[in-house]
């Protein structure tokens, strides 16, 4: 830990994305950080498996919220460009195979999109996704706001928050 006794010190628990990403955050901030991880590899989700020859990705899928990666690294002072990172476009972005041989393709094409859903769901089925997808942009930027943006202290002191409201509901008994 610190070598500095005025050093403020940190664990985190796990070496996935976001332990990492906390862990190097706080690291630029000054802190001295160690990282616990249960396994013997760190990444979390974003690690491969081997076993009798065969690989096995764990995750992601899918590489979700961009902007949020570019935000951690430029947190760090540093850019995804900077360090050698590109994201690739996949199309499609992802086939999901049924037992019977069918797949479902997701794709960033609202064509193939159109096509694929339409095929499962019936010719209202776009109109649906498409609200659905309304919905969900909604809540993720509510999730960012309310959420990823606002630190763990901030959800603490909010009166929104059950912390807040079973201290309330105990100082009245």
């Amino acid at each position: 830990m610190a070598s500095n006794p005025k050093q403020k010190t940190a664990i985190v628990v796990g070496a996935g994305v976001g332990g990492i990403a906390t862990a190097a955050r706080l690291a630029s901030a000054g802190f001295s950080v160690t990282v616990l991880e249960k396994n013997t590899f760190t990444g979390g989700r974003c690690s491969l498996l081997t076993h009798e020859g065969y690989r096995f990705d764990q995750g992601p899928s899918l590489l979700l919220l961009p902007g949020l990666f570019a935000e951690t690294f430029a947190d760090l002072n540093t850019s995804l460009s900077a360090e050698g990172v590109e994201l690739l476009k996949c199309d499609p972005n992802y086939n999901m195979w049924f037992g019977d041989g069918e797949k479902f393709e997701l794709s960033s094409d609202t064509a193939v999109m159109k096509r694929e859903i339409e095929k499962w769901e019936g010719k209202d089925g776009f109109e649906r996704y498409l609200s659905w997808l309304a919905e969900a942009h909604r809540h993720y930027e509510i999730s960012v706001r309310e959420v990823l943006h606002k630190k763990l202290y901030e959800h603490l002191q909010s009166p929104q928050t059950k912390l807040s409201k079973a201290s309330v509901c105990a100082a009245s008994v």
